[in-house]
């Protein structure tokens, strides 16, 4: 149980572990979202739900790509406010225009299933060791709320409502990811001190940092 408080005891804990349940919620309820509804956005349901499933093959492929050279913040970033923009773009076309409609869904989709590739990696990376697995775990229920909220958007929410949801979701999390540090070829953290000292290293003097070490410390012997 102290091992879960701590992911709430100090501001930059607690601000990680806030913003980690909110995207893994996000793109949990986006990739399912997408899944129940681009079927039903083309002629051929069946059709559409294969190419919704057969996207994921190359995105997955390009997700490893690219974490492989580029930041982890950049790319969480950058796929939810694709994914997102392609959700809202749907709603500026004609009903009747389907295969855009569609084409916009698969590209959600896509990019949606490359940023749920990539949290799991990146949360791993911004929690101390011995918080690790709970952080991990925790956010991963998140994301069993979003995916058991996204059939209920999709058949409730007539029209196109749920594209709406998912859009907005999708871009408020790519815009929330900005306050998640890089992980990219840096030094992972072994203690919640590791977390605050190496956010402080950035925004305080060096007396500063020593008063958030003494913090810390207090901190650590509650």
């Amino acid at each position: 149980m102290s091992i879960f408080v701590d992911l709430f005891r100090t501001p930059q804990m607690r601000k990680r572990i806030l913003v980690s349940y909110f995207i893994w919620a996000s793109v949990s309820m986006c990739y399912y979202g997408l899944s129940f509804k681009a079927p039903s956005l083309g002629k051929d349901r069946y059709l559409v739900a294969f190419l919704s499933a057969l996207v994921e093959i190359p995105s997955y492929i390009l997700g490893c790509l690219i974490i492989r050279y580029f930041s982890r913040k950049m790319n969480t970033i950058g796929t939810f406010i694709i994914a997102g923009i392609a959700c809202l773009c749907i709603l500026m076309l004609p009903v009747d225009n389907v295969t855009a409609s569609t084409i916009l869904a698969l590209v959600g989709k896509f990019f949606i299933a490359i940023t749920y590739a990539i949290v799991y990696l990146y949360t791993t990376e911004i929690f101390p060791t011995n918080n690790r697995n709970v952080a991990l775990g925790t956010s991963s229920m998140c994301a069993r709320g979003g995916a058991t909220a996204a059939p209920y958007i999709v058949d409730l929410l007539g029209g196109r409502v749920n594209m709406l949801i998912f859009g907005i979701s999708s871009v408020l999390a790519g815009l929330f990811s900005v306050l998640l540090p890089e992980t990219k070829d840096r030094s992972l953290p072994e203690t919640v001190s590791d977390v605050e000292l190496s956010e402080s290293t950035v925004t305080t003097s060096e007396s500063d940092a020593d008063k958030l070490s003494v913090k810390i410390l207090s901190y650590n012997s509650v």
